[in-house]
């Protein structure tokens, strides 16, 4: 939506410019402006596609664009549950001890921590948080790439539950959820197909 914004802008502008007779080096100035603004949105997607969410054997690798990657070792992870929320503020954002990696204003995927986590924030400032909440394009396919590569990694205290909605399967920590016979609420319902966001290797 920015680079759309950003590249109607400067058609706009250029053409308001040009009709009241603006002089030419002012508007070579401000299309310079608009264009380096429209570089800078084709990097950020750029960066973005190519720098998915990471699901390996040993840790989970959660970023944005060249932004932030953080990397949340598979033995500190004791829940991994998907909650969506569609009001979120700002992109990378830390509340508490937890940090919020969403896209347009939406998460999907709940981490929990055993322990304090330590993460750099996109200007160098540091933040140890325990739980991390972020978006991935299907949910629920990370949810059964993180269950298909658990091996022993994941520790004692996971066991695997069969959702019985959409013959879904997720990892369900005990704690979390005693005695589970049914459906976690938030699961199933109409998923967006693909797995673009979560990549497959390491």
């Amino acid at each position: 939506m920015f680079l759309v914004v950003s590249i109607v802008e400067l058609v706009v502008v250029e053409i308001l410019l040009r009709a009241v007779g603006a002089p030419a080096p002012l508007r070579y100035a401000i299309l310079i402006v608009d264009a380096y603004g429209v570089l800078i949105a084709l990097a950020v997607i750029a960066a973005t596609v190519t720098r998915p969410h990471v699901i390996g054997p040993d840790e989970v690798r959660v970023r944005s664009a060249a932004f932030l990657d953080v990397r949340v070792p598979r033995r500190l992870v004791t829940g991994v549950r998907m909650v969506r929320n569609y009001n979120e503020q700002g992109t990378i954002r830390v509340d508490g001890d937890v940090l919020i990696v969403s896209a347009i204003a939406q998460t999907n995927l709940v981490v929990e921590l055993a322990e304090p986590l330590r993460v750099v924030r996109p200007l160098g400032r540091l933040a140890h948080v325990r739980t991390i909440r972020f978006f991935a394009d299907d949910p629920v396919a990370a949810l059964s790439a993180w269950s298909t590569r658990c091996g022993t990694t994941c520790g004692p205290h996971w066991r695997r539950a069969e959702l019985r909605r959409d013959q879904q399967k997720a990892l369900i920590p005990d704690p979390v959820w005693p005695g589970l016979r049914a459906p976690v609420s938030g699961f199933g319902g109409d998923v967006e197909e693909g797995l673009a966001g979560w990549g497959k290797d390491v």
